[in-house]
């Protein structure tokens, strides 16, 4: 890891972190999470977001991609890259 990020500021703070530190497109970035805070937070910034699990899938207005294990997210990404 380059970096970790944690409390009490927000995940949206942190993404916001990472975009402008690495000089990153906010479409350039693909974000992994198994809660609804991820999502929200991935949202919030316009970043592309991958569901991992249940929990995830109980977000009535999720659209995007939601795996129940990691196999597989190659090809996604692939979609998401294209």
């Amino acid at each position: 890891f380059i970096q970790i990020f944690g409390s009490p500021e927000s995940k949206s703070v942190h993404i916001q972190k990472i975009v402008k530190n690495w000089d990153l497109k906010s479409q350039e970035v693909l974000f992994i999470g198994d809660a609804p805070s991820d999502y929200n937070a991935a949202k919030e910034n316009g970043l592309h977001f991958i569901g991992v699990g249940d929990t995830i899938k109980t977000i009535e207005k999720f659209n995007d991609y939601v795996i129940d294990h990691m196999h597989g997210i190659g090809e996604i990404i692939g979609e998401i890259a294209h």
